[in-house]
């Protein structure tokens, strides 16, 4: 019998957008990979500081299978803002789902995309109109303590929007375990990121040149802990001259991270790419010799997987989701916030990386983190929660 073809409404928070090509880039391949398997639309909300005039501004873009609906709206920054901000948000919520009424019709199913606002439409949707919905989460805010500095009212109506859903879809066994202290309780379902495995190409490194290390990471030090890799290179280079860094991102510490640059007097050698599109961060890897990822709280670690698609190892820090992947035959596993570990981690991947084969570890990435294995996790979810046969 032929597998039915859902029709699903995919609401999300984060999403890729017109001012960061990057921006939650696993979010846009989950619901491009549903759509291989059901018909999807896309409904993303964001305030924008440069909206144009108007105070709304929709972009629509249509594929086969495949609607997304972007509604920006012109952002007001203060204190006293905040109510007009929260009644633009959902304004423009409405203008978003009444187009894609009027493109898409009717739907099987809602599928919110990181707490919280997602997930309010969906529940009210759900008392409004009877539509079931799930959750899918990455916000590593369960972790670093940022749910629990929330206030009370907002923790207890987080929980109670988790529970009234039909799942919980989460990117590590890790995430899920944080959501659960919490009090955060529904039918949980570990589906990881999609990670496309590019073939072998003209873009591999050629031999001779400096071994390159790469960081591709938010410009977030409290997380990211960059200036710890930073600082690590810088040591190790007093024994390895040979080396390079390169730095893919941007954030609120990217200043502070070039003054140390500076002041270690590493501009000759520690290099700051800035943004880039998710195939320029590809083109960086297969330029590089190896990755570091010295993060103090990854959900899942995108860029690890990354690495390994592309058949380069990691210095990779336990810090949650990558050792849920990531074992000697991948790469090096440190403790968070360990500069000793560090060192003696890029010391030995100096030396080592030749010797990680490349094919294994493309292999590995492809049968855990494609397209058609993570979109058949997604089928399976829909269709326990639907009732319908597998």
């Amino acid at each position: 019998m032929e597998q039915k073809r859902y029709r699903i409404l995919f609401i999300t928070k984060w999403f890729l957008h017109r001012n960061d090509p990057q921006f939650a880039v696993f979010v846009s391949k989950h619901a491009e990979a549903i759509s291989a398997i059901a018909d999807v639309a896309v409904l993303h909300v964001m305030a924008d500081e440069k909206p144009g005039e108007k105070i709304y501004d929709t972009v629509i873009t249509e594929k086969p299978g495949y609607v997304c609906v972007q509604v920006y709206f012109r952002k007001k920054k203060g204190i006293l803002f905040k109510p007009f901000q929260a009644f633009r948000y959902f304004n423009a919520t409405r203008k978003g789902l009444q187009i894609i009424q009027k493109n898409f019709g009717g739907y099987d199913l809602v599928h919110a995309y990181i707490l919280l606002r997602p997930a309010v439409i969906a529940w009210w949707l759900k008392i409004t109109k009877g539509e079931k919905y799930i959750i899918s989460e990455q916000w590593s805010g369960y972790a670093t303590g940022k749910f629990a500095e929330k206030n009370l009212f907002a923790r207890m109506f987080t929980r109670f929007i988790v529970k009234q859903s039909s799942a919980v879809t989460t990117v590590s066994g890790f995430l899920e375990e944080k959501m659960k202290e919490h009090g955060l309780h529904s039918d949980f379902f570990i589906i990881p990121n999609i990670i496309e495995v590019p073939a072998m190409n003209e873009k591999v490194k050629q031999p001779g040149g400096p071994v390159r290390i790469l960081v591709v990471a938010d410009l977030v030090d409290e997380i990211k802990n960059i200036s710890g890799t930073i600082r690590a290179f810088s040591a190790v280079r007093r024994d390895h001259s040979n080396l390079q860094l390169d730095i893919i991102g941007h954030g609120k510490d990217e200043v502070m991270l070039k003054d140390l640059v500076r002041n270690l007097q590493l501009d000759d050698v520690v290099f700051f790419h800035g943004v880039k599109s998710n195939k320029e961060v590809y083109d960086a890897i297969m330029q590089c010799d190896f990755v570091v990822m010295n993060s103090n709280f990854e959900t899942f670690s995108l860029i690890c997987a990354e690495a390994l698609a592309c058949g380069k190892p990691v210095i990779a820090t336990r810090c949650g989701g990558p050792q849920e992947f990531i074992d000697e035959a991948a790469g090096i596993l440190i403790d968070p916030g360990s500069r000793e570990q560090l060192i003696s981690a890029i010391k030995k991947m100096t030396g080592t990386f030749k010797s990680y084969p490349p094919d294994q570890l493309k292999q590995f990435a492809a049968s855990r983190f494609s397209s058609e294995t993570v979109s058949k996790k997604f089928l399976g979810v829909y269709q326990q929660v639907l009732g319908e046969p597998s």
